[in-house]
């Protein structure tokens, strides 16, 4: 029964690849070991012993005869075989469990994070290609969505910077090629765009003209009735101006009160001549603003490419020579470009150098005094001193010639400086020497009074002298008080508080308005030479002078009469209201020497 038994175990234990083996004898190695199989309650791990390739148990059975030892044997070598397969399988699990982990850690990014980071860099990337548009917001419940929130704004806020800075960059550009005031091309643009026409008319073997016009008295106007003003009426000019030309003339305003026009596409000069006529034409139509009309004329010059020039510099420069041109023959004219404005220009060029190197050397110049004869009394009343000037490259060079180009270049304020000043010295010198003339009348160019200190130039000639403030008198055109009323009174009416007497000269020919006569702090009125010339058998010559003499006594001011030459005309004033005369009559203007002569003469 117990063999049975134990071949039974044995088949068992072969299932399991458990080895068992059994011995009778208690010779058995694992005796001490072995404990009853059936004794003992709980089998633990006291009677597994462990060798260097099995696991055993020993075990005893009790029979009858004689106990039974049993030792149970399990190779290693299966367990390890069974571990390494456990192993893989978990290893097999761990790598699917990962694997699904991975998937849906995956699908957890792409639809939490990866999409709405995929969504929030396209904000970002329509930013940086310039697209500015709001889009919808990454709706995240979470930074993201704050950060979606904030990229939209900022696209918001440099859509309208980048607007803000184009409209910026378009006024600029704009403003860049064309005047503010009357939104024509500017100098800049002309010349652009004359440069190509040059071009054009040279590879095609036409004719271009330029055209460059400039307001007659426009001074005025900005004076009189204000800036303000000027500039609508600038406005007003250039929309005339404009609505006159083709679509193929370019009008610009090149400065001030100057506009430039070219224009090609003509067959001869005749066409220029009504082009230029019929834009003075459109000027005697009066230009309105408010409660003013304002009439106003202009000159023209022209210079035709490319007999006048080849080039923008050249033909500009040769119409704004032509357009002075225009100005010396009357205004409200057009002129063409000729040789002989050239010429002009080169004679003009040479006599401003000449001028500055006079100023530098200062003996150049010597003065001259006409004497101012009174007609009651046929003594001496004062003098006028003249300049004269005696250039060592150009010779005598006549008043007329210089004086207005001194004035143009503003040279004549240091010209004035040193007349004013020799004038002064010049007198007390003459009235040391008991030589007396009464007043020394100096005149004053409207440029020193207007762009220099004349006041304090006045005052250190008074002071370097020593001449009185009453023996001085300071002649004043009536030009400049016709355009610089405001001005005017001001300034002169710093003279007159010192003691110095002012002439209006040339009386008559400036237009002053008479009813603000009575407000100009003046002396003396000087009729001029041209209404004296035609006395007295001109009946208009004689209106003009009775007019002016009685405009005259009316405000109590002083009379002298220039130019006069005739008996004819000096018994013409004997029994008018008249204080003294000048001209050839009584004497020409002598040096200082020649005046010492003519006073013993006379005395």
């Amino acid at each position: 029964h117990c063999e049975a038994q134990l071949k039974n175990y044995l088949d068992l234990g072969a299932k399991d690849k458990l080895d068992i083996k059994f011995s009778l004898s208690g010779e058995n190695t694992y005796k001490k070991e072995s404990i009853k199989l059936f004794e003992k309650k709980s089998i633990g791990d006291n009677n597994l012993i462990e060798s260097s390739d099995a696991y055993m148990s020993p075990f005893l059975i009790s029979t009858v005869n004689k106990p039974v030892f049993i030792l149970a044997s399990l190779d290693k070598q299966n367990l390890k075989d069974a571990l390494n397969k456990n192993r893989q399988q978990l290893l097999g699990f761990i790598l699917i469990a990962i694997i699904i982990i991975f998937i849906i850690f995956n699908v957890l990014i792409h639809f939490g994070i990866s999409k709405p980071l995929k969504k929030l860099m396209e904000q970002i990337s329509m930013i940086k290609e310039g697209h500015y548009d709001a889009v919808s917001i990454v709706k995240t419940a979470d930074e993201l969505e704050e950060i979606s929130k904030n990229v939209n704004m900022l696209a918001i806020a440099v859509n309208n910077r980048e607007t803000s800075l184009k409209n910026s960059q378009n006024q600029l550009e704009y403003l860049s090629t064309h005047d503010e005031l009357t939104e024509l091309y500017n100098r800049r643009s002309f010349s652009m765009k004359l440069e190509y026409a040059l071009q054009m008319a040279q590879r095609h073997k036409t004719k271009l003209a330029v055209i460059f016009l400039d307001l007659d008295e426009f001074k005025q106007v900005n004076d009189t009735l204000g800036h303000t003003i000027g500039d609508r009426l600038l406005q007003a000019v250039a929309h005339r101006l404009h609505s006159s030309l083709r679509e193929s003339d370019v009008l610009a305003r090149v400065g001030g009160d100057e506009f430039n026009i070219f224009v090609n596409g003509f067959k001869n000069i005749t066409e220029l001549q009504i082009f230029a006529q019929k834009i003075l034409d459109d000027f005697q139509e009066p230009f309105v603003d408010a409660e003013n009309e304002i009439m106003t004329s202009a000159s023209i010059g022209i210079a035709i490419y490319p007999d006048d020039g080849e080039d923008t510099e050249s033909l500009i420069k040769n119409a704004d020579l032509a357009m002075y041109r225009a100005k010396e023959i009357g205004k409200n004219a057009f002129s063409f470009y000729s040789m002989e404005l050239s010429n002009d220009l080169q004679k003009r060029m040479g006599i401003v150098q000449a001028l500055k190197s006079a100023i530098k050397n200062q003996n150049e110049f010597l003065l001259h005094y006409q004497p101012k004869i009174s007609i009651k009394t046929n003594k001496i009343l004062g003098v006028e001193a003249l300049i004269r000037w005696k250039s060592p490259e150009l010779g005598f060079v006549r008043p007329d010639e210089f004086i207005s180009i001194a004035e143009d270049t503003h040279i004549i304020i240091d010209i004035g400086h040193w007349v004013l000043h020799q004038a002064c010295q010049d007198f007390v010198a003459l009235k040391d020497a008991g030589f007396d003339v009464g007043q020394m009348s100096v005149n004053v160019s409207g440029v020193q009074l207007e762009y220099s200190d004349m006041y304090k130039t006045v005052k250190d000639a008074i002071a370097s002298s020593g001449i009185k403030t009453h023996e001085l008198e300071l002649e004043v055109t009536e030009s400049y008080i016709a355009t610089n009323e405001k001005s005017a009174v001001a300034t002169l009416m710093k003279f007159r508080n010192m003691g110095i007497e002012i002439a209006i000269d040339d009386f008559g020919t400036g237009y002053s308005s008479m009813s603000h006569l009575h407000k100009l702090p003046i002396s003396r009125l000087k009729i001029d030479k041209a209404f004296v010339d035609d006395l007295p058998d001109s009946k208009e010559s004689v209106a003009v002078v009775n007019a002016i003499i009685a405009l005259a006594q009316a405000f109590e001011l002083k009379i002298t009469v220039e130019g006069v030459e005739l008996e004819a005309q000096v018994n013409f004033f004997k029994d008018k209201y008249c204080d003294d005369i000048q001209g050839y009559y009584y004497s020409k203007p002598l040096t200082i020497q020649e005046l010492k002569e003519f006073i013993d003469k006379t005395s």
